[in-house]
Parts: C-alpha cells; structure tokens; sequence
C-alpha cells in the first residue's frame, strides 16, 4: 500500500492487489480526521515470480532475478532494502545470475551471458554462448572466468579478467542440453547435471573425467538433474527429478547416501561457506536442510542428516541462497523467504521454532505520482504509463465513514513506451499540463491539453515535446517536476543530478550538476 497526498485534506491510499469485483461503485472515498481518503483499486500490478538468486559475501548483497527478466540489487546490511532494480526488456529471460567481486553477470535463453552496470542500470557488455540458449552459469575460484551450460549441449568458458567479457572455449559435446553446474575449488574440475547424467570435466582439456547415469522410476520417463553443487572434497551433491537429493563420491562416482527429501521435482540447492549444510527445496515447496554432523551423540561417525525446516511458501520454489546464518528462498509466489538456519548438532535439529519472515515482492520505489491540483493520478506499469481522473464524492462525514461516488475513475490516457522499453522512472506536473518518463537511454515528455474534466467523458490531447538535440537529457532513474511545473529535475545513469525546461518550445537541459564520486 502508498499513502500520497493530493491537495490539502486529500489522500489516495493504492492498493496494489486489485479488488476481485471490479465495479467501480464498490470505489470509495472514506473520511478520516481531517482529511479524506481515495481507496484506489484499479491499480493492476503483478508481482513477478523469482527466477534465481545470488549472495556477493563481500559487500553483502543479494542479487534477485525475476520472470520478467528484472534484477533487483537487495542491500542486507540494515535490515533489507532494495538498493537498486534494473527492469527487463520484453521477452528476455534471467536463468542464472553470478557475482564476481563487484561485477554481477548474467545468463538468459536468449543466447547472451551479460554484465550488468550497476551504476546505469543497464547491460554495459554481453558475449554470445555460440551454443544456443543458456541455462547456468557460475564463476571459477578466482573470479576470472565463468563457465557457462547451454542448450546447445556445451559448458562454454568465458574469460572476465582485466575487466573484459570473452568467449574462450568450449568443452566436448554431450548428449543433451546442460543444465545446473558448479566449479570446484581447485579450479581445475567442473561438475555438470542433465537429463539421466551427471559429468565431471577437466577444465584443462575439455573432456569428461566422470560420468554417472541416474536410474530412472519409469523406463520411459526421464531423469532430470536441476541442480548440482560439487564441494571441496569431491563429493557431489544433486537434486532431481525424481524429488531426491543425493551425495556422491565424486572421486569413484558412486552413492554415498541418496534421500527422498521432496514429494516432485528438486530444482535448487545451497551449500554454506564451511561446507556442512545444504539446503533444497523444488516444486512441493518444502525447504530441507542437511547437516554433516555426527550421527549420534558423542560418536566420531560423520553423516548427511537432513531434518525439514519450512514450507512457507505456496508454490514452486526456484532458487535458495545461505546468507550468514539465515537461508533466504524465492519463487513462483513472488515472495522472499528469510528463515534461521538450524544447528549443527543434532539437539540443534530437533528445535522446532525458527524464526522466520517474508520480504513481499511491492515496489520499493513509487510507482504513482499525483497531480494535485486536478487529482489526477499517473500509473507507472513495466513498459507504458496510466493517467487517471479520480472520483468524486459531494458529501462529509466523520472519521471512518465511507462516502458514496458522485463520479467514476476514468482512465485518461494509455502512454506505451517506444519498442516496449521499460519505464525507468515518471512524473507528471503539479497541474497534469505536462508529462515525462525516462527509459534506459532518453527521457520523452508530453504537453497534455484537458477539457471538461469533471464531465463524464473528458476531452484530452497529447502532443510531443520535441528535445533540444544539442542540449538533450539523458536518460534517468528518477525524476520530478519542480513545483512552477516548467522544469524537471533528473538523476541520470552516470549519477549525475540535471534540470531541465522548456526553452523555446524544446526540453533542453539548463544546468548539470557533477557526480559526486
């Protein structure tokens, strides 16, 4: 929910799941102290699923990849905020993400492996698989290289030192496509899962060192491998198909201990920086943790113990990170997860209250803006804009009532975004005569002319702005219009704060002023 103010005693409250019914009769304006409130419920915004997450230990942040190919930047250092989001473009996907330092990559079905400005918000270099569609991606020890698995049925090796993004090489091809993967520790062996398979390559010469075949529960229905990690000591860790996490020995390809952990599908695993807890989850949405402690009190006999820690969400699970002592979950139902990690010992395990809570998936910065004067309210959705007249109420009451309509909302205008790039930002004057948003590259603004706006059908036109070309804006992350409604105030992609009028009939910037480093 947002709080805006319109004019004085005038609030709109936004609600951002729409009401079932959508009669706009069941719109109120509810009188509370000394101002009144607009309930807005034809605001449709769709949380989006989380695709895949990944946790930069060193600045301590977590990266989240959504359905509609966004990235948010999560700040865990003071109680979770969202530092910074980059929208998706249409039709591009986010299938892994990977940190390296302070560079974040990722991976999508479009072919490409990116790396992601995260100071203008937007792709700053990108490198074809040659492989097809990418389905994972992870970094080496050392941070100089990721490796890539794709469609294509290649683990495709990227070079990222010296601040670079190269393709290098790729390994023999398999049978099907790659999956999950993970590089081990000693940086010469990667470990790869498929349909019915699981390898480990040289990273050296290409080749496979392993191979292991996974038996199937029906002869005719395959089994897939969705998530791998390969530790320290050589021992695998898979989750597929079949709802089952299995240990193995890397070194010799047999099972060390395999455990029905889920009711379907194991789609994601986590393991902690010491190497003794793993955690999966998948499609029944059950969080397991595994701890390799010791089997029994007071005995030297070590062994995977899995015990279940939480089924909170209420769909597919997609991705689970271990951040510190707290492991953090996401998928189909948009929200994230926080839940305390269980002790290593076995007393630990048997404790049944965690503390535990839900990071919603609603926009951290605001998504409606409000012209005042004319209660006129602007909608920012992903790639187009929604300017509405409120409604109207000719009658009072007192603290708590809910006062009928005289008149409906009425949408306005519909503003789509050239090539249906993403809105970065929006704003609209203090007397809705004028209209801007910013993409990832430019900003457009529009003159709007209203005419019987209190009548049931208003009469509206929009015209361009044209940009001054030798002193255009550049594209923002933020905007406002100052109060004298003649000029808009940006924060542009390299951090730059601008202001900008209208000169002579042109959008001209009037003064820049210098990042401040």
């Amino acid at each position: 929910m947002q709080l805006v103010k319109l004019a004085t005693g005038i609030h709109v409250r936004i609600t951002w799941y729409a009401a079932e019914e959508q009669n706009w009769n069941n719109i109120y304006i509810g009188a509370m102290g000394e101002f009144k409130v607009h309930h807005v419920r034809f605001f449709e915004y769709t949380p989006q699923a989380v695709q895949c997450l990944a946790y930069n230990k060193d600045k301590n942040k977590l990266a989240v990849a959504r359905s509609d190919g966004s990235i948010e930047i999560w700040n865990l250092n003071d109680s979770w905020y969202q530092e910074d989001s980059i929208p998706g473009k249409k039709g591009q996907t986010v299938e892994d993400l990977v940190w390296q330092g302070d560079r974040l990559f990722s991976a999508g079905l479009d072919g490409y492996i990116y790396e992601i400005d995260l100071v203008a918000l937007q792709i700053k270099r990108s490198c074809p698989s040659n492989a097809g569609p990418v389905w994972c991606l992870t970094s080496n020890p050392a941070g100089t290289q990721l490796a890539a698995g794709t469609e294509g049925a290649y683990v495709v090796l990227l070079n990222t030192d010296s601040d670079t993004l190269e393709y290098s090489t790729r390994f023999e091809a398999q049978e099907s496509r790659i999956l999950c993967l993970s590089w081990h520790a000693s940086d010469s062996v990667i470990v790869t899962g498929g349909v019915d398979n699981i390898r480990l390559w040289s990273t050296s010469s290409g080749r496979a060192l392993q191979r292991i075949t996974l038996a199937r529960q029906d002869k005719h229905k395959e089994t897939v491998v969705w998530c791998v990690a390969l530790l320290s000591d050589m021992t695998i860790v898979s989750g597929d198909s079949r709802g089952k996490t299995t240990f193995w020995n890397g070194k010799h390809g047999t099972v060390i201990k395999s455990i029905q952990s889920h009711k379907a599908d194991v789609y994601c695993l986590a393991v902690n920086t010491t190497e003794t807890c793993v955690v999966s989850s998948g499609v029944d949405s059950s969080v397991v943790q595994f701890n390799y402690i010791a089997a029994r009190e007071n005995s030297d006999w070590r062994d995977w113990v899995g015990t279940f820690l939480h089924n909170h969400h209420t769909h597919d699970v997609r991705a689970v990170q271990i951040v510190g002592n707290t492991i953090v979950t996401g998928g189909v139902d948009t929200n994230l997860i926080e839940f305390d990690v269980k002790g290593a010992k076995l007393k630990d395990l048997k404790k049944k209250e965690r503390k535990w809570r839900r990071v919603v998936s609603l926009p951290q910065r605001p998504v409606c803006q409000v012209a005042p004067s004319q209660n006129i309210l602007l909608l920012q959705y992903a790639n187009y804009l929604e300017v509405w007249r409120l409604g109207h109420t000719s009658r009072s009451g007192v603290n708590g009532d809910i006062l009928p309509l005289s008149s409906n909302p009425i949408k306005l205008i519909q503003l789509k975004t050239k090539g249906s790039n993403p809105v970065y930002c929006c704003a609209i004057s203090h007397d809705a005569s004028l209209l801007s948003y910013s993409d990832n590259s430019s900003i457009r603004m529009y003159r709007i002319t209203m005419v019987n706006l209190k009548s049931i059908q208003p009469d509206v036109e929009m015209t361009r702005i044209p940009v001054d070309p030798d002193k255009a804006p550049d594209g923002a992350h933020c905007m406002c219009f100052l109060s004298s409604g003649s000029r808009v105030v940006t924060v542009t992609s390299s951090s730059r704060l601008q202001v900008s009028s209208l000169a002579v009939g042109k959008l001209a910037v009037e003064h820049t002023f210098p990042a401040i480093s």
